[in-house]
């Protein structure tokens, strides 16, 4: 389909030099490009950064179909004149149409508990993954790029919390850390896959690794509403639920 969009975009600016000089041949590069590449990401194509399934596949997708409809509109209205301005306008629309149903879902999703990995693609995630396996290597990356977005999420409530429950984390906590686990057995060269590459980095990527396991312990098996988002609560009640269910690691009394 890429090859379809250079062509289209170069026959549209093309068109847009001959209709109204350089403005047109602006807004046929715009509505080419624009419309060319929300259809791709629409598509959900490979090698366009679009995950492979879930919330942030199925928020991604509404973004290009949004960006798409955006630069229509905005051509429609510029004409050949001004329709690269509104063009540009209605795909930046388009694409923040589909990051605030992302940020909008994600949140509602945390408060009902909904895990999106499980929940969303329908996809069984194995016990144990074959490193010699293309599509077990994938659902490992999809686990450590899912819960690698959660801890990065500025937008959910426990995001400067030491605690969060369980119950927001996109896979079930013993999926993720059998994932992280068999990731650091490669960094740390106790495995190998040819579909993983961590050469020249591999002390880094364990660091990395070891970094996200030990904030995975720190997920607990407590209901939303039992525990509180501000900070000096959070770390108070979390100790105290880690304290009940003998979890001791990484345990500090942050009472004495």
């Amino acid at each position: 389909m890429r090859g379809l969009v250079v062509v289209g975009t170069l026959l549209a600016m093309g068109y847009g030099l001959n209709v109204s000089g350089f403005s047109g041949m602006a807004s046929g590069f715009v509505g080419g490009v624009g419309i060319g590449s929300g259809a791709i990401i629409m598509r959900g194509e490979e090698a366009t950064g679009v995950a492979r399934g879930g919330l942030v596949r199925l928020t991604q997708r509404l973004g290009g179909a949004s960006a798409v409809i955006g630069v229509i509109l905005g051509l429609s209205v510029g004409g050949w004149e001004h329709g690269w301005i509104w063009g540009s306008l209605g795909f930046g629309g388009g694409a923040m149409l589909g990051f605030g149903a992302f940020v909008v879902m994600r949140a509602r999703g945390a408060h009902e508990g909904v895990r999106f990995g499980e929940a969303n693609d329908g996809q069984e995630m194995p016990k144990t993954f074959d490193l010699t396996d293309p599509q077990d290597v994938l659902k490992l990356d999809r686990i450590r790029e899912e819960y690698g977005a959660l801890l990065a999420d500025e937008s959910n409530p426990y995001n400067k919390s030491l605690y969060r429950p369980t119950s927001i984390l996109p896979y079930p906590k013993p999926v993720i850390r059998n994932a992280l686990e068999t990731l650091l057995d490669v960094a740390e060269e106790r495995k190998s896959s040819p579909y993983i590459d961590f050469a020249g980095k591999s002390e880094f990527a364990a660091e990395t690794i070891r970094s996200t396991l030990i904030m995975l312990d720190d997920f607990l098996d407590v209901p939303p509403d039992q525990l509180p988002t501000e900070p000096r609560a959070n770390v108070r009640i979390g100790a105290q639920f880690r304290r009940e269910s003998g979890d001791t690691r990484r345990f500090t009394d942050w009472q004495s």
